[in-house]
Formats: C-alpha cells, sequence, structure tokens
C-alpha cells in the first residue's frame, strides 16, 4: 500500500483534531473566566541606604585591628610586621622600633563576595599628624579571597600610628593602630 503526501497531510490532521491541540476546552475557558485575576502587590518603596558604618577611633592603647563590617568588599584582617617570607608576615606585633631604613608591612586579607577585581589603598598617619602618608595603592583580583600587602620606609617617628585601609571610593574598610618607639 502506497502512502501520498496528500493522505499524510489528511491522516495528521485529523488526528489533532480528534486528540486536540493543546487549547482549553469549554468548561475550562469558562472556568478560567469565573475566576478573578489576582491583585497586584504595590512595590516595596526604596528604602534609603543605610550609612556606612564608620569604625571609631581606636582607644587610647588599644592595639587590635578594626575592621568595618559590610556588604561587598571587606577586611578579614589587618597584620603589620617588620617581614613577609613565603606570603606570611614576619615579627608580626604593634610595637617596633622605629628606625629608617626598616620597612613596616601592612599585610590585609580582603574578602570580595562579588569577585569583582578592584583596588584598595593603604595609608599611615603618626597620631600627631594631620594628614596620612604612603597611599599605596593595591589591586584586588576578581577572587572571593586575596591577601596583600604594602610596604613603607616612611615611618620611623616614635609614638603612636595607625595604618588604614580604603577601598577605591576612599571608604575606610579597616584599620591597625600600632607604636614606634626610640
Amino acid at each position: 500500500m502506497r502512502i501520498t503526501r496528500g493522505t499524510a497531510l489528511l491522516v495528521l490532521v485529523a488526528a489533532f483534531v480528534a486528540v486536540g491541540c493543546g487549547g482549553k476546552t469549554d468548561d475550562e475557558e469558562k472556568e478560567a473566566e469565573a475566576k478573578p485575576e489576582p491583585e497586584a502587590k504595590p512595590e516595596p518603596e526604596p528604602q534609603a541606604k543605610p550609612e556606612e558604618p564608620k569604625p571609631a577611633e581606636p582607644t587610647a592603647g588599644s592595639k587590635e585591628p578594626t575592621l568595618v563590617k559590610k556588604d561587598g568588599l571587606s577586611l578579614s584582617s589587618i597584620v603589620l610586621a617588620r617581614g613577609i617570607e613565603k606570603r606570611k608576615p614576619v615579627d608580626a606585633g604593634t610595637t617596633f622600633k622605629g628606625e629608617r631604613g626598616v620597612f613596616l608591612y601592612t599585610i590585609v586579607e580582603a574578602l570580595n563576595p562579588d569577585r569583582e577585581a578592584t583596588t584598595i589603598k593603604v595609608s599611615w598617619r603618626h597620631a600627631d599628624a594631620d594628614k596620612e602618608i604612603g597611599g599605596v595603592v593595591l589591586k584586588i583580583k576578581d577572587q572571593e579571597k586575596w591577601k596583600t600587602w604594602a610596604k613603607t620606609g616612611g615611618v620611623h617617628q616614635a609614638g603612636d600610628w595607625v595604618a588604614i585601609v580604603r577601598d577605591e571610593n576612599g571608604e575606610e574598610l579597616g584599620r591597625a593602630p600600632f607604636t614606634l618607639t626610640e
């Protein structure tokens, strides 16, 4: 028996009519018409963005780093040291001898949940000074965690100091107080 194109087309059309082509029956359409449309829920009003939390100035004698907790880029640690070996701090501490020509390293571990490449800036300020010195810009790669460090040979004056870490917009991410002795 030989089937022609016309016969095959006729059989397909008849099958669609007999089975249906996925449309609603008359009863289903009446039921859908009887149901009211769900009410649209009002959009929540936009909330004012809360101000970024600012770390308090370290209290006198406090040598613990202050880290700003916030969404997005933040720091999990700030460590001060006289050197770095195999990506680890050497002679870490909060009190150092203030010597010319000797470097001080500020080691930071950044948490970057958005995995966006960005930069941070590390600077240092003496307690008696109005200005920060340094301003070392460090790259943060598009990784969830990133460890990096800045070094300076410009902090040698005896007294209380603070290392300050800021994001690329100048917002403070953290600070670590330290003392240089004579």
